[in-house]
This record gives C-alpha cells, sequence and structure tokens, in this order.
C-alpha cells in the first residue's frame, strides 16, 4: 500500500506482513507487530517510505522475529539520470542484523540488492588490502575500514561504502546496475529514543540520520548544541576527474544551497535549496568553539522523500556568487558560495564553513589562516577581494564557471590569473564562463593562483553598445572587444581612455564592418597601456541621429607579485629554507599545517632587505609528508601559500 494511517486509541495489532510505498503514519494508539510480521518501507528511484512522526506516549512493539525492513534505493549503472560505481555515505535506521546478514544479503546473489563489500579480515566477500566498507574517526580525523562484516550493522556515525551494483557486480569492470541497500530490525521510536551524538570543539563529526525518515537539518539543530548552522554530504554524482563523488556545503546563510551549484548534479540542482537528510543517510557536522551534541526527537522528521534532495525551501534574497570549477569533458568537479550581507563579517567565524577536502579537485577560498567551502561576507565594496583556492588539478583544461544571485548592478569582478597575470572580466548579473589550462609549469598548479578584485562600474550614457570587454595579455597590451547590435549608419568608432573613468582621451578608431543593421564583434589592440587603474569606453560616430556611448569597462593596474621561494624543495635536512626576493621590509609570519589541517608550528622574523634567506627550523620529530605554509605580512594580509615536502 502507499499510505497507511493508525489512529486508534486502543492501538492496533498487525498480523500480516505488508509493504509501504509512502508513509506508515501512527496519529494514535500503539502498534504491535503479531506472529513475527514483518513490514518493509519499500526505495526506489521515485520515492523512499517512511515511518512518520511517533506521538510522546505511544510504543511499536514486536513479537516474536518481527520487524521493519528499510531499503535504501541506489542508483547506479549506465542509463540516463544514473551514476557509475560512486562511494555512498549511508546511515543505518534498523537495528536487528549484521552488516553480512544485510547489506551483504547473507553471502546470497538476489538480483537488484545488496552489494559487493571487499576489505581485510573477517566476513568480506574478497580480501583487499583497501576497504569498501569504512567509518570516520572524529579522533584522528580519518577514515577507519570495517574488519569484521559479522558484527551489528547498526552504527551512530554512518558508513562510507563503495557500491559497484548489485551482488551480481563482482568485478572491477563488470558495468554498475541499480541496487538496494536494506536491513531489517526495530526503530527508533519514543520508547526505544534515538542516542545524542557528542561533537568536538571545531571539529568535523559524522552521523547516520537514525531515522527511517527525512529530517528537517534547522530543526534537528534547533534541539541540538554546539554545531554550526551547516552539514556536509557526499554527493555521488560530483564527479570530478576521478568520478566517484565529492563533498557538498549546505549552511542556512545561504538558504541550503549546495556549494557546488552551478549545473545539475541530479542528486543536488543548482540553486534549490536542500534542507533535508533522507532515510539512510549519513552527513558531518562541524562542532562551534565550546563543542556540543546533536540531538534527535521525532519533532524534527519531515514529509516526502527522494534519492537526496529536490525539495524547494523559502527563497533567500542575500546577494550570493557560486564558483564552480569543470574538467574539460564538462563533469563538475567541485564547487563554493560566497555570500555577501551587512551585518556579516569578512573574519572567519561560525557562519562560515571549513572545506571537507575531496579525493579528486578542491575548488575553495582562503580565509585567514583555512581552507572555506562557503563565507560569509560585508556587502561588496570596492577592492574587496575573494581568494581563491586550488588543489588535485591535473595537467588539463578547466573551466570557471561563476553564476551570481540578487548580486549589485553597479558593481564589476575582475578574475586575475595570477600566472599568467591577466584579467577577465566576471559579470555579477550574468553567467561567466572561463577556461584556464594546468600546464607542465608547476607554477601553473599554484593554489592561490586565482584571486577576483570587485570593482564599481562608473555610470555613463545609456549603453547601445553590448559586451564591452578590456583584457590585459601575457604581453600587457590591452585588448579591447565589444559587439554592436544593429549596426546602422556608424562612420566611426572611437576608442577611449581615461585613468579617472571621468576625463577620456582618444587613443584610435576603427571603421564599421556591417553598417547595415546586422550585429558586429570589433577588436582594438591598445599597444602602449599604463600600469595604473585605466577605463575604457566606445564612441560611436553616427552619420544619422545622435552618438552613442558604450558602458565603461575597468583594467586595474599592475599588481606587486609576490616572489617567495622555498629552495630547496623537499625538505631534506630537517629545515626549511626560504627566500624573500624584493618583499617590503617588515614583521613577518609564518603558519605551517599539516594535510589534515592541524597546525604544526608557527615562525615570526623580521625582512630588512632586498633579498633575505630565512631558515626555519622543524621540529625534530616531524613525519614525513607535504605540509602548507601560510605566509601573512605585518598588516596580517595573505602573502603565499606554499607546499613543502618532508622527507
Amino acid at each position: 500500500m502507499n499510505t497507511l494511517e493508525i489512529n486508534n486509541a486502543n492501538g492496533v495489532d498487525l498480523d500480516k506482513s505488508f509493504g509501504i510505498t509512502g508513509t506508515l503514519i501512527p496519529s494514535n494508539g500503539d502498534i504491535l507487530l503479531k506472529n513475527n510480521v514483518e513490514i518493509t518501507l519499500n526505495s526506489d528511484a521515485d520515492a523512499t517510505a517512511s515511518l512518520g512522526i511517533v506521538e510522546s506516549g505511544a510504543s511499536i512493539s514486536y513479537e516474536g522475529t518481527g520487524a521493519f525492513i528499510v531499503e535504501r534505493f541506489i542508483n547506479t549503472g549506465t542509463g540516463p539520470g544514473q551514476h557509475g560505481k560512486s562511494w555512498q555515505f549511508l546511515a543505518t535506521p534498523a537495528n536487528g542484523q549484521t552488516i553480512h546478514q544485510s547489506w551483504q544479503e547473507n553471502g546470497t546473489t538476489p538480483a537488484g540488492y545488496g552489494t559487493i563489500i571487499i576489505g581485510t579480515g573477517t566476513g568480506f566477500d574478497i580480501t583487499t588490502q583497501f576497504p569498501s566498507l569504512k567509518y570516520y574517526d572524529d579522533a584522528t580525523n580519518t577514515w577507519t575500514g570495517v574488519t569484521n562484516t559479522m558484527t551489528p550493522l547498526q552504527n551512530e556515525l554512518g558508513y562510507m561504502v563503495f557500491v559497484r551494483g548489485d551482488r551480481t557486480v563482482t568485478t572491477h569492470n563488470a558495468p554498475a546496475n541499480v541496487t538496494n541497500l536494506r536491513s531489517k530490525g526495530i526503530l527508533y521510536s519514543p520508547t526505544n529514543p534515538a542516542p545524542s551524538v557528542g561533537v568536538n570543539a571545531n571539529s568535523f563529526q559524522s552521523i547516520g540520520n537514525p531515522y527511517a525518515s527525512r529530517i528537517e537539518f534547522s530543526k534537528m539543530r534547533n534541539i541540538s548544541n554546539g554545531i554550526q548552522d551547516l552539514f556536509y554530504v557526499w554527493d555521488p554524482t560530483l564527479n570530478g576527474s576521478y568520478g566517484l563523488g565529492g563533498y557538498q556545503i549546505l549552511t542556512g546563510i545561504t538558504g541550503y544551497i549546495p556549494s557546488a551549484s552551478a549545473t545539475d548534479t541530479s542528486y543536488y540542482p543548482p540553486a534549490v535549496p536542500s534542507p533535508y537528510l533522507e532515510s539512510g543517510q549519513a552527513f558531518f557536522v562541524r562542532g562551534t568553539a565550546g563543542g556540543g551534541n546533536v540531538i534527535f526527537s521525532e519533532q524534527i522528521k519531515a514529509s516526502g522523500s527522494r534519492l537526496v534532495n529536490r525539495n524547494q525551501h523559502p527563497s533567500i534574497q542575500r546577494s550570493m556568487l557560486f564558483a564552480s570549477l569543470f574538467t574539460a569533458s564538462g563533469a563538475i568537479a567541485d564547487g563554493n558560495i560566497t555570500v555577501f550581507e551587512d551585518g556579516f563579517s569578512n573574519t572567519l567565524n561560525d557562519l562560515d564553513a571549513i572545506k571537507m577536502m575531496n579525493a579528486g579537485e578542491n575548488f575553495a577560498m582562503v580565509l585567514a589562516d583555512s581552507i572555506v567551502g562557503v563565507q560569509a561576507r560585508e556587502h561588496i565594496f570596492i577592492n574587496d577581494t575573494i581568494f581563491y583556492y586550488l588543489s588535485n588539478l591535473r595537467q588539463a583544461t578547466y573551466e570557471f564557471r561563476f553564476a551570481p544571485m540578487n548580486m549589485p548592478a553597479n558593481y564589476t569582478g575582475l578574475l586575475y590569473d595570477r600566472f599568467l597575470n591577466t584579467y577577465t572580466s566576471v559579470s555579477l548579473i550574468d553567467s561567466t564562463y572561463i577556461q584556464f589550462d594546468i600546464t607542465g609549469d608547476a607554477a601553473s598548479k599554484s593554489p592561490t593562483r586565482f584571486i577576483l578584485v570587485f570593482k564599481k562600474l562608473v555610470p555613463d550614457a545609456p549603453m547601445r553598445i553590448v559586451r564591452l570587454n578590456a583584457t590585459r595579455e601575457s604581453d600587457n597590451k590591452v585588448q579591447v572587444h565589444w559587439n554592436v547590435e544593429h549596426e546602422l549608419n556608424v562612420e566611426e568608432y572611437v576608442i577611449e581612455r581615461s585613468t579617472n573613468g571621468i576625463d577620456y582621451t582618444q587613443l584610435g578608431n576603427l571603421l564599421p564592418s556591417n553598417n547595415f543593421g546586422g550585429n558586429t564583434l570589433n577588436v582594438f589592440i591598445d599597444a602602449h597601456p599604463i600600469r595604473t587603474d585605466m577605463y575604457y569606453r566606445i564612441k560611436a560616430i553616427r552619420s544619422l541621429g545622435r552618438d552613442v556611448y558604450s558602458q565603461v569597462v575597468m583594467v586595474p593596474a599592475i599588481p606587486w607579485l609576490s616572489n617567495i621561494k622555498v629552495q630547496p624543495n623537499p625538505i631534506t635536512d630537517n629545515s626549511i629554507h626560504l627566500f624573500f626576493n624584493d618583499q617590503p621590509i617588515g614583521q613577518y609570519k609564518v603558519k605551517m599545517y599539516a594535510a589534515t589541517g592541524q597546525l604544526m608550528k608557527e615562525y615570526s622574523f623580521y625582512i630588512d632587505g632586498v633579498r633575505v634567506k630565512q631558515t626555519l627550523q622543524l621540529n625534530a620529530n616531524v613525519a614525513p609528508g607535504v605540509y602548507s605554509l601560510f605566509i601573512t605580512s605585518e598588516e596580517g594580509k595573505l602573502v603565499e601559500v606554499l607546499k613543502v615536502m618532508v622527507l
């Protein structure tokens, strides 16, 4: 049946097994599953059945082997809307079976159910060094492989499980197919409440949704304590170059719009709030400075279901800029969101979401000494800057996609490429697509290669010439190009330049190319630009009708470039040798972080020369590996982020 509501103060005895495709609603009275009755909460690509709110005082009891069978459909496969073999972050609502009895189907191979689980220990289908079932250890901030599948399945922290399809898919090169992971047992209710989960200060904690029902995150947070208003989920359709999934950040300041939101990832569509956690879904939270506990209640349950979520939520009118990273094949790899509003702070606080790093590509932002996936900022001001962060990029072509929402129309963005020393305009009223290459040059892989600077547009005459752009090329020349719609009666175009946005001088002129009402693209090269801020506009002189002007665009001054290096790298003598070339005189600080984000050591020193070598002594027990050096100036400004390898 679809939905069954039980409303009987005297309670109801259920003595026949049946399946539910919608919701079992226990509005009133106790429920007894008699004669070993089994109630199956079905799950498929369209919906997952659920147990609704069990009111206080009501109970669900079981006679003999009576139980609920809770299904979780996994849409692996090669068809439309499906995704390939991938990691899934799953919860375990039913308590009563072992891993082997449930997800391994007791060693059998029923079509459409279970999955092959590999690892080292007891009960695995295949013995391998690398486990396909693991759980998060918050003490070490690492994943720990399960070593015995004969242990109980239910785990309040959830599991990360690699799903290749049902149990008929036994080899790595066999095609994926859909499957259903199910477990049988008793469910949480007011007389058998779900336990709370502790969260340490400023730390991540994995949690499995304990209910066979969708829950609403904000309601859960309202009764919990010591956690930020954000959560992290695993999106198996966030492919990148590895095709196995990635993390999405959902935070209250964006209305729970997913962080990688520039295109439809099937599970988390673009700009659609996703405030729910589904039956069978696990997630991460992060503790505040004091830490606390995640608490569950029947009242946090919500109606509806899907593979993850696609339900609408009240719209957010804040200004937001979505930035996403795509591979050359068009697969979305990662993304981030910047939110602007009066009253937010540009310093790191609990409204900002620390980035959970993917095994594949990462596209985030540097804020203070941290890497964040979502940041909350004050409203835009002139020269306001976002420092982007990239890691794990391959030698290939990538594409940025910027999608503004409710952004101020009197500002524009300029994406500065530190490797090529070029600026590219980023519209704040329409989407912008920018391609870039990672080459064999190590500098092209710099984590802090790109920054976004906001500039205010200078008001001018109404625009008749459209899409004017000016870009400083690698040879310092500026290419000015613009489109004209319905070009008519134009004698010539005059290219004008200004240093203050008010007083313009003529640089050159260009004759029309399609002067009969057609559309044209025009290009002019400023061969002798200046190093300061420059404003460009185009004046169309017409034989009939009034002359018209384009909008005004700005090309910023050539910035001072950082020139700090570590030589040699890798480190072999337990000392880091930093070379500062042409850096401002003053006090500098260096913070050294491990790959896990742990602060290893801090250094402070004074630079007073044109070329200075500074030696930083490492602790004797520092472990081999890759570390990050965050270098800040006397004013607290981030100057550079360098990677060093300690052997």
